[in-house]
């Protein structure tokens, strides 16, 4: 009621998804409106999103981009990923797909994880971009290392893939431990059913190795990203 604007976005993205209020796309746009108009960044890529899609309000392809431009101007790694994104998907022209990248690099070099486990995946695929293993590692660990389950136990699939090597195995089982504690019961299942073939064929230290590495990064968040490109 007063127009504060992360209560607005709040209560803008509860109707939008219909989660403990009723689903509503129109007065979630309206409500995204408010706290975009006051500078919001993540409402205004989330009323962004809905303009392209015509989801609550008329479709409006280049008021979204006008949106994202002014969000990603003012340096909000948010609105990078945002834009650069929308440009790959909505490309009004050869030069789009370009600038949608720069914009994705942007966001992952400013240090977004959702931009970091994008950039990986392109790499991996050769999506958008040359395919590039290396880089797709570089990526998909800077990625973990923010706490993304799906990056983490993704880096760890991989470096066993990859490489045969014994750090590859005890880097592989921290991502896996880390993966098998966050909050996401999809990957926390998936690691922990990795974790039972892994665990038994590497030894005793090369687990608590591993136990370790997962334990820094619990505590502080903080693991050497350089030995998953080395492995």
């Amino acid at each position: 009621m007063q127009n504060h604007p992360d209560a607005c976005f709040v209560l803008g993205l509860l109707h939008r998804h219909g989660a403990l209020a009723p689903l509503d796309p129109i007065k979630a746009a309206h409500l995204l409106g408010r706290a975009a108009r006051a500078g919001h960044v993540r409402a205004q890529c989330a009323l962004a999103e809905m303009m392209f899609a015509g989801d609550g309000l008329a479709k409006d392809a280049e008021g979204a981009f006008g949106l994202l431009e002014v969000a990603a101007g003012r340096g909000a790694v948010e609105a990078k990923l945002a834009l650069g994104v929308a440009l790959l998907i909505h490309r009004r022209s050869p030069r789009d797909s370009r600038r949608g990248l720069d914009m994705i690099e942007a966001a992952a070099a400013g240090g977004l994880g959702d931009a970091q486990h994008l950039l990986a995946t392109f790499h991996a695929s050769g999506r958008f971009v040359p395919r590039d293993m290396r880089a797709a590692l570089r990526w998909y660990a800077a990625a973990a290392a923010t706490g993304k389950p799906a990056a983490q136990y993704t880096l760890a699939c991989l470096l066993l893939k990859e490489s045969a090597t014994p750090q590859a195995a005890i880097l592989a089982l921290t991502w896996l431990l880390a993966a098998a504690t966050g909050e996401n019961p999809k990957f926390q299942r998936a690691a922990a059913n990795a974790i039972e073939i892994l665990a038994p064929r590497l030894t005793a230290v090369d687990v608590a190795l591993a136990t370790d590495g997962a334990v820094r990064w619990l505590k502080t968040g903080s693991i050497n990203r350089t030995d998953a490109v080395r492995a």
